[in-house]
């Protein structure tokens, strides 16, 4: 049974392209569809030929992964449901397990309590380059443009219903400063104080273009650091003013948290939306790099979320699917620890998941870790054993995490999905951590036994409860 196959006896798939073995797309088994019709989603994408899956939410792997995240099966029930070996060499259990290619069969199976391996992505080495910025002259002249264009744009009642319409209302507008720039202007380059520059076709000196747009200024600690205006149409659609700094600036102070994106609008929607529990980073294109400033920062977050665009499309010239921001998400977690690919749940970017009536603040706080998260009611107290409280749980990258305590009062943290586990550990350390596989196997356990195994967890992190017969009281 191929990937397709297994995929398939779980949800319904089109086929949308037939080169390289071709590619399907649907809702995902785990986290279904955001659009109305189920039947154009566009979350979950199968390839077939290459035996690679990939939802937006829930990551990309292999049919291995597949089994293991969708029908609930362990690593070795995975392997044997495919009739393939573990040609795993790095597996911290490999010689222990039965699908182990060439494996040493040991005679008994002994518990193993020890705490799993984290793996990490590999840091690359790269140093972020210092920033240039603006002349002084330059600021003057942004700023006065800059407050000019927002008062052209508060008495546009056709540019702020755009703004609206991408999560951004009036008070968000005044927030950021944003203009509206009606019609095209030309200026002297000197009076900007930038350098002169002749035109190849006419001989004469340039003037410094201002198109008409939405007037989207960055700022520093001095002032006015950036000017990008997003043109209503034409190329390009967003156009950086001559003569701005071009540094990568974080907006919002929340830094705990930095939300990565494009566009300047959708990491303004961020901002608005989310400020307070993380910061926005807009890079312009995707390509883009932090520059000094913005790096001493990003290093100091506890969780950066790779929001860039989820585009995928078939290059024309190779014939394989590309997906420029995806490709370049690959960087950001191999330089940084703790980023995590985040796409948004459906469309491409933040701003069309606003406009198909998607919540953006939701779709941040799900992809943080949970010590980041707003802070929610009190939890329900447990009755004897361990047991999930009846009120709504946090979704967290794989499931939901409940926060739970015993009769006895012993917290602890109760996850829905075992790959989420080992992160929880290393986020919440000293914290009893128990999947909901775990908990089944707890069934009928009294409450003494149920805390003698939730103190195990506490000494023993990643302990893993195996059979509750035999179980140790005190």
């Amino acid at each position: 049974m191929n990937l397709l196959d297994l995929a398939q006896k779980h949800v319904t798939l089109r086929r949308v392209s037939s080169n390289k073995g071709g590619e399907w797309h649907g809702p995902c088994p785990s986290c279904g569809t955001s659009q109305a019709d189920p039947s154009k989603s566009d979350r979950f994408v199968v390839w077939p030929e290459s035996g690679g899956w990939m939802c937006r939410n829930c990551g990309a792997r292999d049919a291995i992964e597949f089994l293991r995240k969708f029908e609930h099966l362990t690593c070795p029930e995975a392997h044997e449901a495919l009739g393939k070996a573990c040609d795993s060499t790095t597996c911290p259990v490999r010689d222990k397990c039965r699908m182990a290619r060439d494996r040493v069969r040991t005679a008994a199976h002994v518990p193993d309590l020890t705490p799993p391996t984290i793996r990490r992505p590999t840091v690359t080495s790269w140093q972020a380059a210092e920033a240039t910025g603006p002349a002084s002259t330059w600021r003057d002249k942004a700023a006065v443009m800059v407050e000019w264009c927002h008062r052209q744009l508060l008495g546009n009642r056709e540019q702020l219903d755009y703004l609206a319409s991408r999560g951004l209302p009036t008070d968000a507008v005044k927030r950021f400063r944003l203009g509206w720039n009606p019609a095209d202007l030309y200026r002297a380059r000197s009076a900007w104080g930038l350098p002169e520059e002749i035109s190849t076709k006419t001989g004469k000196p340039k003037k410094l273009w201002i198109p008409q747009g939405v007037v989207i200024p960055y700022f520093d600690a001095i002032g006015v650091h950036r000017v990008q205006i997003r043109q209503p149409e034409g190329e390009p659609r967003y156009y950086w003013l001559p003569g701005s700094g071009d540094d990568v600036l974080i907006i919002g102070d929340k830094t705990a948290a930095c939300v990565v994106v494009e566009s300047a609008l959708d990491a303004l929607l961020v901002a608005w939306q989310a400020g307070d529990v993380a910061a926005a980073l807009p890079l312009g294109t995707c390509a883009a790099r932090p520059k000094q400033t913005a790096a001493a920062i990003l290093r100091q977050s506890l969780c950066i979320l790779v929001a860039l665009d989820f585009e995928p499309r078939e290059n024309p010239k190779t014939g394989k699917i590309d997906n420029p921001g995806g490709q370049a998400a690959q960087w950001w977690t191999a330089t940084f620890p703790q980023a995590t690919r985040w796409p948004v749940p459906s469309g491409k970017d933040p701003g069309e998941y606003h406009q198909t009536g998607g919540d953006v603040r939701a779709w941040i706080i799900a992809g943080l870790s949970p010590g980041l998260r707003p802070k929610a009611s009190p939890p329900t107290t447990a009755a004897a054993e361990p047991s999930p409280p009846a009120p709504a749980a946090e979704t967290i990258r794989g499931g939901q995490v409940f926060e739970v305590q015993t009769s006895g009062g012993r917290a602890y943290l109760l996850a829905e999905n075992a790959l989420d586990v080992p992160g929880l550990l290393e986020t919440f350390p000293g914290k009893a951590v128990i999947s909901s596989r775990e908990l089944k196997k707890l069934a009928g356990a009294t409450p003494e036994e149920a805390e003698a195994v939730l103190m195990i967890k506490e000494i023993f992190p990643g302990a893993v409860v195996h059979d509750r017969r035999n179980l140790p009281t005190d």
